[in-house]
């Protein structure tokens, strides 16, 4: 074994490097792409000349001068072990689906060099603190065989030095859903800055933002994320527009949320397995039973993160906008709304008191955490009972809910060991209101559309979970 040299660099980014990989002298986030480009096999198209900039300060790198630059640098694919399972032994009798999603958690979520590298920081006895282990396949009882995290034993001394953030990006559906959910932040920000209204001299100031690549492959603690232990959600800090808030109306949010609509789905498809691996039309009836969930869940844990005082009305509806609910006649004051504002805020008022009282209010008190709301949201997207899926549908998300449960429960212990149970049962409470909530609202933008209240956005009428006409 070679001795690892962590003074020299990467020879494709510049980047610190920590040793060989592959045959190369490379930074983990390199490595981490090779090995991933490798796999799967992918084939890229630079858009330019072929001699794009590789930087570790450069975003958005190209991913053909990437691959193209580790090759030069001596990368060598067949050292890379195309059939590493990362999740032990399984049974040779398995469906294409099952093989597809124990291959995606085990390359992108398990193995050692994945894009989430092994922490260093920590010392290297508090790593064996968690095992994976996988419940064996059996096609007579169950459909796939997803990993089940457990804790085998944590010393109390042991637990006070392993980081909050290490631990979660050990989890590997909670894990993969904290790198989309802050993949989604960012791309957020950079579709915010391309509306009407952003001068374009901004889209190239320097930000401490996550480069498109790396964002995959970011230490949880490093490019301008806060720390996911933190009850402060990860923004990308360090920037004004996230420190100075703007009251919007409806016209704004609804402007939000079709931007949301899209990198919202490929945050699903990319980040929540096994959802990548199941069929199209089952896809739209999950998310369209999803999304409305997603909007109620995330901003109320913005608005807990955010404004936690229990008298405080206003409603985050991102990292720099919100509207007050009880001055919903300001927020309906916009050229779509065909009535006197004070009427449609009459209709939505109720219900955005409940959101207030049984999803902010409630999250403040707990110091709601972001692994815990990306948690909640993976079980509202695998719904076991939704019409129009089939069987084997049915049985991969009521396995991947099952999952969920155990990692949440870990999550649940490992922030209040003492009240771990109420924690988790907190959470659950959270996934029934947020479905009854996004059923009401429903309702509220059914009688929206009948009475001609205001201009509703075909695309978001139809993401909604049940459309009454």
């Amino acid at each position: 074994m070679e001795k690892e040299d962590t003074a020299s660099t990467c020879g494709v980014c510049g980047d610190v490097s920590d040793g060989q990989h592959f045959g190369a002298v490379a930074c983990r986030a390199c490595a981490a792409f090779f090995r991933r480009s490798t796999v799967t096999d992918r084939k890229y198209t630079c858009r330019f000349d072929g001699d794009c900039p590789i930087g570790k300060d450069v975003r958005c790198m190209c991913r053909a001068c990437r691959l193209r630059k580790c090759l030069q640098l001596g990368m060598n694919a067949k050292s890379v072990q195309r059939n590493r399972d990362g999740l032990g032994a399984r049974s040779e009798r398995r469906s294409s689906v099952a093989h597809a999603i124990g291959a995606s958690l085990a390359v992108d979520a398990l193995s050692p060099s994945s894009e989430i590298p092994p922490p260093s920081a920590v010392p290297s006895h508090t790593n064996a603190r968690l095992q994976t282990t996988t419940q064996p396949y059996s096609p007579q009882d169950q459909a796939i065989a997803l990993p089940t995290p457990v804790i085998t034993h944590m010393p109390e001394e042991i637990r006070q030095q392993a980081s909050m953030s290490d631990f979660l990006f050990g989890l590997p559906l909670i894990g993969q859903a904290i790198i989309g959910y802050r993949k989604l932040l960012s791309l957020r920000r950079t579709a915010r800055a391309l509306q009407p209204g952003h001068q374009i001299q901004k889209l190239f100031e320097e930000k401490s933002i996550v480069k498109d690549e790396n964002v995959e492959s970011a230490a949880p603690e490093s490019n301008g994320f806060q720390l996911v232990s933190e009850t402060k959600p990860a923004v990308i800090i360090n920037e004004p527009e996230y420190q100075e808030w703007r009251e919007i109306n409806f016209n704004g949010t609804t402007a939000m949320l079709r931007t949301d609509v899209s990198l919202t789905a490929e945050m699903v498809n990319e980040h929540f397995p096994p959802f990548n691996v199941i069929e199209t039309d089952h896809k739209q009836r999950l998310f369209r039973n999803f999304f409305a969930c997603f909007i109620f869940i995330e901003r109320a844990y913005l608005s807990s993160c955010f404004f936690p005082d229990k008298n405080d009305d206003r409603f985050a509806f991102s990292h720099n906008a919100f509207f007050q609910i009880n001055n919903l006649a300001k927020y309906y004051e916009c050229d779509t709304v065909k009535v006197k504002p004070a009427e449609a805020a009459k209709i939505f008022k109720p219900t955005y008191d409940v959101v207030m009282r049984c999803l902010k209010e409630p999250m403040a008190e707990l110091r709601f955490t972001e692994a815990e709301m990306v948690g909640l949201l993976a079980l509202c997207l695998w719904n076991d009972a939704i019409d129009g899926i089939s069987e084997e549908t049915s049985a991969i998300a009521k396995q991947t809910r099952n999952v969920i449960y155990r990692e949440l429960f870990l999550v649940c212990s490992q922030i209040s060991p003492e009240t771990a149970p109420q924690r988790l049962g907190s959470i659950v409470h959270f996934l029934t209101v947020a479905q009854r909530i996004s059923a009401r609202m429903t309702e509220n933008f059914s009688i929206a559309k009948l009475f001609n209240i205001f201009d509703i956005d075909a695309i978001l009428f139809d993401l909604m979970p049940t459309t009454a006409c």
